[in-house]
């Protein structure tokens, strides 16, 4: 053993450690809940439910509750601390099956009523 040999460990939840220094200590709200993709509260509830991501910006032991649910693409939207709303405007994109290939096909528009719903999309006649 040497006089430069001790250790500086972070406290739980936060990780980090450095010897002969003191430790860069991070915590990730998203994975120091639970270290699985669906990541859960205190009460078991998800933290951001499927369709969503959890990132957190600032990992610094002081930086908390600024974690944010993202919404995975295609679908948009963001919430801090909280399950995003998540919206898709199921009328974007040309593919020949999508909503908007198949109204562009039969040369009318592509309208999307409710942008929180799949299947509310509808083809409406170009005057």
């Amino acid at each position: 053993a040497t006089l430069s040999d001790w250790q500086c460990v972070c406290r739980a939840p936060s990780v980090g450690s450095a010897t002969a220094s003191a430790a860069a200590c991070t915590l990730d709200e998203c994975t120091a809940v639970c270290a699985s993709c669906q990541q859960h509260d205190a009460n078991s509830e998800p933290i951001c439910p499927a369709g969503q991501t959890c990132e957190d910006p600032d990992t610094s032991p002081s930086a908390m509750h600024d974690w944010k649910c993202v919404c995975d693409a295609p679908a948009t939207g963001m919430r801090v601390a909280h399950a995003a709303e998540c919206s898709r405007n199921e009328c974007e994109g040309t593919c020949g099956t999508c909503a908007n290939g198949v109204c562009t096909a039969g040369e009318q528009a592509c309208v999307d009523d409710d942008l929180t719903k799949s299947g509310t999309w509808a083809c409406t006649c170009i005057p």
